[in-house]
């Protein structure tokens, strides 16, 4: 999500707090990067004036960017309360010259007929941050019916409307569709880890081809390839269905990317799930085992070690670990964070076992070390193909 940053002073300053002037060497001042300071260079520019319109578009602009935004600004107001800054002003004005007594007596004439500024702040905040919590609302009802994608190489976390959290893969596509009665998520392509949060009363179903995934208060990956559907759970139990039998509502045709590495044509095909459904030959998988199934039955469940769990979901952490694979397995993965067409020219090399830790989407690396540990050639036919194969 794109970060809209605050707005900056009327003055621009050097570090040193000198105001900029045309045909000086300035170093500007970068931004505060974190929500917490961001929200608090809007509360100060706040304080002592009103916003006017353009400010106050951008500051919508800039809580609507991220939730995590309203939440600051939120904690930001609160503190000036728990910090008793409000009931300190009168006390520091009191503490003026003379001089000063004399233009605030002045001004409490004013108040009478409008009231103090730092109260004026407070109200523009409030005011503001009323129409953002029915924005803020809305938007929660709008989410709940949303479709997300990452690009090749790109991976992307996801707070749902219940809290619960999804960790989406490189080239991957989920729709989610909530209710007061269920919660229903549709892979249609790539690879995803969900972190549920319990709620008896709507259940937590994850639709991938003709299969379900029906979480019980747990934490669990779901991948979808060519036919098959890969499913390792971390926490919890879950239950998998190979075939939904329901009345299917087709979704809106969306060709898949260019490329992509796990998909399936029966993926399009969303059941409803508000209708009534039978799942056929259902079983429970518990933490620390990982599942295989398509829509005709349940291929297997088994056990996996704890460094093999670390291995598969090391994608989490952005890295890709390999331990004994063939070559062509390592190419398979290593394709689904590039563009580039990675092909093996030497069919002896297809088998030779590769073991390593690589960040994902770092090709060069990856030939690097075939190339000092493996005698192998990388060569770039075109920015987008690379033939690897055994130096002569």
């Amino acid at each position: 999500m794109s970060r809209i940053n605050p707005p900056e002073d009327d003055h621009n300053k050097t570090p040193e707090g000198h105001s900029e002037r045309r045909g000086e060497s300035v170093h500007p001042i970068e931004a505060p990067k974190s929500p917490q300071a961001q929200a608090s260079a809007w509360l100060a520019k706040m304080d002592g004036r009103d916003l006017n319109d353009t400010e106050q578009q951008a500051f919508k602009d800039w809580v609507n960017a991220d939730e995590a935004h309203i939440l600051a600004f939120r904690k930001v107001i609160a503190a000036w309360d728990d910090l008793n800054i409000l009931t300190k002003l009168p006390q520091v004005l009191e503490q003026r010259s003379q001089h000063q007594r004399a233009e605030q007596s002045q001004e409490q004439k004013q108040e009478q007929k409008e009231p103090p500024r730092w109260r004026a702040t407070i109200a523009i905040a409030a005011t503001v941050m009323l129409s953002l919590f029915v924005t803020f609302k809305y938007n929660s009802t709008a989410d709940s019916q949303a479709t997300y994608t990452t690009a090749v190489g790109e991976q992307k976390t996801i707070t749902l409307p219940d809290n619960s959290r999804v960790q989406l893969n490189t080239n991957s596509r989920l729709k989610i569709d909530y209710s007061d009665s269920h919660r229903a998520i549709y892979l249609h392509q790539g690879e995803a880890h969900f972190d549920v949060q319990s709620n008896p009363q709507r259940p937590f179903e994850v639709y991938a081809g003709s299969g379900r995934v029906r979480a019980i208060g747990t934490a669990f990956s779901v991948t979808l390839y060519e036919q098959d559907i890969g499913v390792i759970v971390t926490e919890g139990i879950v239950e998998i269905a190979p075939e939904i039998i329901t009345q299917l509502a087709a979704a809106p045709s969306q060709p898949a990317e260019q490329g992509a590495p796990l998909s399936n044509a029966n993926a399009e095909s969303e059941p409803d799930a508000n209708k009534s459904q039978t799942p056929t030959k259902s079983k429970r998988v518990k933490a620390g085992n990982a599942a295989v199934f398509n829509q005709h039955s349940v291929k297997h469940i088994q056990a996996i070690a704890d460094d093999e769990m670390q291995r598969r979901l090391a994608w989490q952490q952005g890295l890709l670990i390999f331990s004994g694979e063939p070559l062509e397995e390592v190419v398979k993965q290593l394709s689904r964070y590039t563009d580039t067409k990675i092909l093996i020219k030497s069919e002896n090399a297809r088998n030779l076992r590769i073991g390593g830790q690589f960040q994902a989407g770092d090709t060069k690396a990856v030939f690097s070390a075939l190339e000092k540990g493996f005698g192998l050639k990388a060569d770039y036919i075109t920015n987008n193909l690379v033939y690897l194969y055994y130096k002569e």
